[in-house]
């Protein structure tokens, strides 16, 4: 008779919700322990969507962004090598134009009454040199291994027949200058162009930068505060834990003894 009182009397705490059960205590742990290792794991990524679980249109949202990120640092980094070839192809140029200004003030010497067939010769030689380092560079100048100058470059110039030795237009040299200068204006415009796109691509990425941040990055100061609060509720769990089951004894026993 005293086991049939005892087992009423549990079953009156438990359901009067006296005391948990073994099992619901279980569970009860197995939630707080889950809530717990999330938000340790938020801290340690420092991201709140480690996985599809946390937050699927979230991480769909996030990859689209990132993979948008991807793309615009390419195309930023695609301009910075763009620039760095025109700047090899305007350096060039402005060896060109130096060469050029140089081989004018030779020809305009030779126009002087007093030069004569020698003096025009030697003013020639340094003039052939000149050409020959202005082919040089057009035919020479590269970047990554690629010539920078297309084929024939050179012989647009118009100057590989000028000589000073006999009749001669200086014409030609001065729309040779304007030549080159008009390219080095379309190196200077190009490059102007790509620092804009740079601008552009950087302030791009900054946005969707912050944009992702904001979807998937933990609030750290908002996580070590969720992270004290979980740690209150252990201890407050394991306190109700403690009182419940030294209450149900208390009562079990007390009615017990009524029962004698």
């Amino acid at each position: 008779m005293r086991k049939i009182y005892y087992y009423i009397i549990r079953k009156i705490a438990v359901k009067g919700g006296v005391f948990m059960t073994i099992g619901g205590m279980a569970r009860m742990q197995y939630n707080m322990n889950s809530v717990y290792a999330k938000s340790l794991q938020q801290g340690s990524t420092g991201k709140k969507i480690n996985s599809a679980a946390d937050d699927a249109a979230g991480l769909a949202i996030s990859s689209k962004m990132e993979a948008q990120i991807a793309v615009s640092d390419q195309k930023a980094t695609n301009a910075l090598d763009s620039i760095s070839f025109s700047d090899v192809k305007e350096g060039a140029l402005s060896g060109v134009a130096e060469g050029l200004r140089r081989i004018k003030t030779l020809a305009s010497s030779a126009n002087n009454s007093f030069y004569g067939d020698v003096e025009k010769s030697a003013v020639q030689l340094e003039i052939d040199g000149l050409k020959n380092d202005i082919k040089d560079i057009f035919d020479q100048t590269e970047f990554n291994g690629i010539n920078v100058f297309e084929e024939g470059a050179y012989d647009e110039l118009g100057i590989n027949d000028f000589s000073v030795t006999g009749d001669f237009d200086i014409d030609a040299i001065d729309k040779a200058i304007n030549s080159v200068s008009l390219d080095r204006a379309k190196e200077g415009a190009e490059t102007n162009s790509l620092r804009s796109q740079i601008n552009y691509l950087n302030n791009s990425t900054y946005n969707l930068t912050s944009s992702m941040s904001r979807i998937s990055d933990t609030d750290i100061a908002s996580l070590s505060t969720r992270l004290e609060q979980q740690k209150v509720m252990f201890g407050l769990k394991n306190a109700m834990q403690n009182n419940s089951m030294n209450l149900s004894s208390m009562m079990t026993y007390g009615m017990l003894n009524m029962l004698r």
